[in-house]
């Protein structure tokens, strides 16, 4: 029994120190080193760490700029908060200037304020959009029109957006609003509403209709087709 009092009385010690290890204040800036680089954290905050020492959130002490190649250009802002993946790589952060961001998906205008992340393995993960924006290369549409973000899978394919009005996407009409269009990895919608009734043949002889009314939300299949 005393030896497990003994063990308890110990964990209790070292507790807050492993907590407060993940953590560190700032009494000035700081700077950090990621990947491709060093980012400065602001004094006066705290920055949350990995095991390893590595920064992984915190209060920006400057502008930050960012350059995927191709992709384009980022300059995140400083007063904001800012996160990375424990290799180094970028994870999310605000803008702090207006940015083109290119991809086989279109390019989309990030504004001014405007929130980009992404995932560990350094595909976008969200983007904010300026306005409205055309999202292509989708099964079966030439472009659709979206506003307010765009949400991306971890394999780098469009997973939800808002479409900026009510559009058709391969034979059905979708409803713009509060509700997201969802896709599969397969490109083709997982889930929306419908903006109008929507009526197919079923059974084996497809001798029988249904009707799919318009304004509730349906789940489609991988090829795209109404469940």
């Amino acid at each position: 029994m005393k030896k497990v009092l003994v063990a308890l009385s110990a964990m209790l010690l070292i507790a807050p120190v492993i907590l407060w290890a993940g953590t560190e204040e700032l009494q000035t800036n700081k700077q950090f080193t990621i990947r491709g680089g060093k980012v400065t954290m602001k004094g006066g905050t705290r920055v949350s760490l990995y095991p390893n020492g590595a920064i992984k959130s915190g209060t920006l002490g400057d502008t930050f700029t960012y350059r995927l190649g191709s992709t384009g250009t980022m300059v995140f802002a400083p007063d904001k908060t800012m996160y990375f993946a424990q290799d180094g790589k970028v994870t999310g952060g605000y803008l702090q200037q207006p940015s083109t961001l290119r991809s086989r998906y279109g390019n989309f205008y990030v504004p001014k304020g405007g929130w980009v992340a992404f995932h560990d393995n350094g595909m976008f993960a969200r983007i904010d959009l300026g306005g409205t924006q055309r999202l292509i290369g989708m099964p079966g549409n030439k472009s659709i029109a979206i506003k307010k973000f765009i949400i991306f899978s971890n394999g780098g394919t469009p997973k939800s957006v808002y479409l900026a009005r009510d559009q058709k996407i391969k034979g059905y009409t979708f409803q713009a609003g509060r509700d997201s269009v969802d896709f599969h990895a397969t490109g083709h919608v997982k889930r929306g509403v419908l903006a109008k009734n929507y009526t197919k043949r079923i059974g084996r002889l497809r001798l029988k209709k249904k009707t799919y009314k318009a304004g509730k939300p349906y789940t489609f299949n991988q090829r795209g087709d109404i469940q």
